[in-house]
């Protein structure tokens, strides 16, 4: 069978439900919701203590690391150390038995930290894909196609999980040993070697290193290596090695042509070029021999996901530079848990609440679009709800987990918001009554002065001395006159306007 234009083969399989296997899938749902919703609230509390307990962790190692040189020191056995040196030491893979074992040779040299086989190999996959609509009564009717093509995988894939495998069944077009998988991996094309310890060391020099372990060799970056064509290898006798392109092989039944179970092989290695590569590592000294010093974890004794110290980045980073990395990655994985959480929970009162959505789709008619709508109507307000949580879970992590802080910052919270409110009272009421000392003025207006006019008043018959008197002055207004004393009834008297 050739991977060529390989033409897929469409297998359709219908299946049923009806309202009672739904409702009973749901309740199951239901369960499994109450549980994520569970690790939802454990997994956001649990992140917000890792992350200060991490942030302890960061203190600890700024506080007690010894920034030592590239010469191991006697007097730094067993204590944390900073150093980053160049790589003086690699390790000779050509020499390693599980190397040796693939049977190849290999072009170039195989000296550094780790060498690696990265295989995959063709085989018959099977894709699925399904549709679904309303049977009426709150029934389901669900269509699946069965796609089958040749892939390159990572490793084999069993056909007896097929649904067309072994024997035809209903919907199935093809089936048995038309899509039927064979062919393996060999270990040894599937493995990541490291170099063993006291090989790959960093130093001034070649006769005093620090040998890193296997974490620290894990920091360089790879390269792939080269494999000379027309090889044969007692792993796979029946198959011959043809090259594929510039960094991988393949092992063919059939050279030129892709067969079921063929391999295809990458081989890589660290890239590490000696007295140049430079690294930086965070861990502890062990013993020494001669003048050269194992490295190894160092366990802060704190709680924490950093607390197994043992760190290494390529380049000459300073300790402070290695220490921001860290605080970097903690709070890139404390956000990202955040919302994991969040979703997690999200889903949890989806799945909880789902028999709700599922029971008015019973109705005839225009039972599922209302189970829609209610649907999504809950999947609305469980997002509102889940966020609530998930904020209300976090705040409560923080005042356990630095319960000095959180009270604090819970006290400055409360003083700003009563200061805020006797704030607005006070404007509120400043707004409203205006102070005494400040007395209300009425706006003036600039108005030309009127001049004063002579009146002549005839004192009435019941007036007496002191009495105020209506008068209508010559400009038609009334205005208020007091009769002088000595003037008597009848009398005539003037007064000024």
């Amino acid at each position: 069978v050739g991977f060529g234009n390989v033409e897929s083969l469409g297998n359709v399989a219908v299946e049923r439900e009806n309202f009672c296997q739904r409702m009973g899938n749901s309740l199951c749902g239901v369960c499994f919701g109450i549980l994520l919703f569970l690790a939802a609230i454990f997994l956001l509390g649990w992140n917000e203590f890792n992350y200060v307990r991490n942030q302890a962790i960061l203190l600890k190692v700024d506080k007690e690391v010894i920034e030592a040189g590239c010469v191991p020191s006697a007097s730094n056995v067993g204590k944390p150390i900073w150093a980053s040196c160049v790589v003086q030491r690699g390790y000779d893979f050509t020499t390693d038995p599980q190397v040796q074992s693939i049977g190849l040779s290999f072009s170039g040299e195989l000296r550094g930290a780790w060498f690696k086989a990265d295989s995959t190999i063709l085989q018959w996959t099977e894709d699925k894909s399904c549709s679904s609509h309303s049977t009426g009564g709150g029934g389901r009717e669900k269509e699946c196609t069965y796609d089958y093509n040749l892939k390159w995988v990572s490793s084999p894939q069993s056909s007896s999980d097929f649904y067309c495998y072994p024997s035809w069944r209903a919907g199935c077009q093809r089936s048995g040993s038309q899509i039927q998988n064979s062919g393996t991996i060999p270990t040894s094309l599937q493995q990541t070697l490291n170099a063993p310890d006291g090989t790959v060391g960093m130093g001034s020099s070649t006769d005093s290193v620090y040998f890193l372990d296997n974490k620290e060799m894990g920091v360089f970056p790879s390269v792939p290596v080269t494999v000379p064509s027309g090889q044969r290898t007692s792993l796979l006798p029946n198959k011959q090695l043809v090259q594929v392109d510039a960094t991988s092989v393949q092992f063919s039944s059939v050279p030129g042509q892709n067969s079921i179970g063929d391999v295809r092989t990458t081989f890589t290695q660290s890239q590490v070029q000696l007295g140049l590569t430079q690294v930086a590592v965070i861990a502890k000294q062990g013993a020494m021999s001669t003048s050269n010093a194992q490295m190894r974890p160092w366990d802060t004794q704190l709680p924490g996901t950093m607390s197994l110290v043992d760190w290494a980045s390529m380049g000459g980073l300073s300790k402070s530079d290695m220490i921001n990395e860290k605080q970097s990655e903690n709070g890139a994985m404390v956000i990202a848990l955040r919302f994991v959480g969040f979703v997690l929970m999200w889903l949890g009162l989806q799945l909880i609440t789902g028999p709700i959505a599922l029971m008015p789709q019973i109705i005839p008619c225009c039972g599922e679009m209302i189970g829609e709508m209610v649907g999504c109507a809950l999947c609305c307000m469980n997002c509102l709800i889940s966020l609530a949580l998930s904020l209300t879970v976090i705040g409560v992590a923080w005042l356990m987990a630095r319960p000095i802080l959180g009270i604090g910052l819970l006290l400055v919270a409360a003083a700003a918001v009563c200061g805020a409110a006797v704030l607005r009272n006070k404007f509120r009421k400043n707004a409203r009554e205006p102070s005494m000392s400040q007395p209300f003025m009425a706006p003036q207006i600039n108005m030309a002065p009127t001049p004063q006019q002579h009146v002549q008043v005839v004192c009435p018959q019941t007036a007496v001395p002191g009495q105020m008197l209506m008068v209508q002055c010559p400009d038609g207004l009334q205005r208020q006159v007091q009769v002088p004393q000595g003037v008597l009834p009848g009398q005539t008297f003037q007064v000024i306007i």
